[in-house]
């Protein structure tokens, strides 16, 4: 068996690279993987985390392909751990086959690699994913923690399109508008798994395809309490604090009532009024659906009046919302 030189190793990552190139990826590096070696359970969790992250921002999108499994490619080489997810979701297949070293979640390759989605690609859904999870990434660290999702002072560029948001130290960082409002529907701990293998001879670099530039984003051991959240706000007195900021709901109710100026619909569960909005669009599309049971879906807000997430009522950011069939 012919042995390979450094350089020649060097030469077919780069040719794998650029035979299978990423949507986006995260990758640990440092002393920790100098060897090759990834701890099992690390593994696990920074694989968790990614899906936990990046189903967040496609519910966002899309709910019904949230509901899709997709298989998570994970390369290991001397120096790093990566997991990807291809620009073509066929070739999940291809490096399945022996090219990658291990997937970890169920194939739904089939369904993943259909172009068309209402409108939008597949593809499109998850580059927007992965960009949205860099720029939380960003955005967190500029913060210094992800629990702050109002702004003030805030400084607009490009006619609007991009917004520079400051921190404690008047420091400016200028996000797209897209993925300003996406970071401010994350709860605070989206971050905190993928993160908790982090420690000071292990860093973690997430990447997405950019039109221009690829972003990419470090978060270091000094970073990694920006992303814990170890210090939640206490639950007491807060209206169901198993609905969490940022988390998906599946919720029967009643719509009670609807402000068309406000674009709010009142959402009676478990004896409680709550405030509803849909992501998209108006609520009159909806209109023939008050007074009666519905079924809703979507995102929690729980966003205070100081523009920090710890509301003790919470919002339904909803993007679906069916009646319920009496029998």
């Amino acid at each position: 068996m012919s042995m390979q030189s450094e350089d020649e190793m060097e030469n077919d990552e780069a040719e794998d690279a650029e035979e299978f190139p990423d949507l986006g990826f995260i990758k640990f590096e440092g002393d920790a993987v100098s060897e090759g070696w990834f701890d099992a359970r690390k593994s696990a969790n920074a694989l968790l985390g990614l899906d936990e992250a990046l189903r967040h921002y496609i519910t966002l999108q899309s709910q019904d392909l949230s509901a899709i499994d997709f298989d998570l490619p994970v390369r290991i080489s001397k120096g790093s751990w990566i997991a990807s997810i291809p620009t073509d979701a066929i070739t999940i297949v291809k490096v399945c086959g022996g090219i990658v070293a291990t997937t970890y979640l169920s194939a739904g390759v089939k369904k993943i690699a259909e172009n068309d989605f209402k409108d939008v690609s597949t593809k499109q859904i998850f580059q927007k994913a992965f960009r949205a999870l860099v720029w939380t990434a960003k955005i967190g660290k500029h913060l210094k923690g992800m629990r702050k999702k109002q702004f003030t002072k805030v400084k607009f560029v490009d006619g609007g399109n991009i917004i520079a948001i400051p921190n404690d130290a008047n420091e400016y960082l200028e996000v797209p508008k897209e993925y300003l409002d996406m970071y401010v529907t994350a709860n605070p701990r989206l971050l905190r798994r993928l993160t908790s293998p982090i420690n000071p001879d292990l860093r973690l670099v997430v990447s997405a395809q950019d039109e221009n530039a690829d972003l990419i984003e470090e978060i270091s051991y000094g970073d990694k309490t920006s992303f814990s959240d170890d210090d939640p706000p206490d639950d007491q007195d807060i209206l169901f604090p198993e609905l969490l900021h940022g988390e998906r709901f599946d919720l029967n109710g009643e719509l009670t009532r609807g402000n068309k100026n406000a674009n709010t619909f009142g959402f009676k569960y478990k004896g409680h009024i709550l405030s509803s909005q849909p992501l998209t669009g108006s609520i009159v599309s909806s209109k023939d659906l008050i007074f009666g049971e519905c079924t809703m879906k979507g995102i929690v807000d729980r966003i205070n009046s100081d523009g920090v997430v710890g509301a003790k009522r919470p919002k339904l950011l909803y993007s679906s919302l069916l009646p319920i069939r009496q029998t």
